[in-house]
């Protein structure tokens, strides 16, 4: 599961929602700052989407596998990383 978009007020909930699941959790942020809520949070990865190749990330720690579900704020601005990101048969999902 990653969470791509904003890990700002209330982003940083689904963090332990997923963990709770069972879930391996990937964050993407755009500071510092975001990051720390993020690993507070339980993520297992956090990657800053302004200066990291998120789906290049992403697929090194699963193995070139993938991630199997996208919780994303943004679909339309973040699908090209969604797709790069995605086990085969993955989905993602919005919040808004």
């Amino acid at each position: 599961m990653t969470g791509a978009g904003r890990s700002g007020r209330g982003r940083h909930c689904r963090h332990p929602s997923g963990k709770w699941a069972g879930a391996w959790v990937a964050a993407t942020v755009s500071n510092e700052e975001q990051a720390a809520v993020a690993r507070a949070a339980g993520a297992d990865l956090v990657v800053n989407r302004l200066n990291e190749d998120v789906a290049e990330i992403v697929k090194a720690r699963t193995g070139n596998t993938g991630v199997d579900r996208i919780v994303d704020v943004n679909v339309k601005a973040n699908l090209d990383i969604d797709i790069a990101c995605l086990a085969p048969g993955g989905s993602s999902v919005p919040t808004r």
